[in-house]
């Protein structure tokens, strides 16, 4: 473990010809007062838009160039994000995923467009019997 709290666990696979890092953050919907509900998720998605070397659009395409793989939840108690890519671009994937998490801007313009969406995802699983079900037990 780093001194900054930062732990770094690799699993090496000789075999694969690409590679996969997750980011975790030991941050979730359970450290949010009632009034912070959907923080947490909020900035996940705010994390994709824009940083200080990237536009949403740059981070987008550059890494869909490059046949990234980038993903990210929430759940009770961790958000996670997720890059998966050929090893060949490992160096570009590491650049653009350190900007978005080192550099975002979480630009104003940004917040409603992103809100708009969240409340789509949100409806989307109220729209799912299965996803009701298991609330319900």
């Amino acid at each position: 473990m780093y001194p900054n709290g930062l732990r770094l666990v690799v699993e090496k696979d000789k075999t694969a010809n690409y590679v996969a890092f997750v980011m975790k953050v030991s941050v979730g919907s359970s450290n949010e007062s009632p009034e912070e509900f959907g923080m947490s998720h909020f900035l996940e998605h705010m994390f994709f838009k824009s940083s200080k070397n990237y536009n949403y659009q740059d981070l987008l395409t550059g890494l869909e160039k490059l046949g990234a793989r980038i993903d990210a939840w929430t759940t009770y108690d961790q958000t996670t994000f997720s890059v998966s890519c050929l090893k060949e671009c490992l160096s570009d994937c590491l650049a653009f995923h350190g900007d978005m998490m080192s550099n975002p801007l979480f630009l104003k313009e940004e917040f409603e467009q992103e809100r708009k969406v969240i409340l789509e995802e949100i409806n989307l699983y109220l729209d799912n019997p299965e996803y009701m079900a298991e609330q319900e037990a």
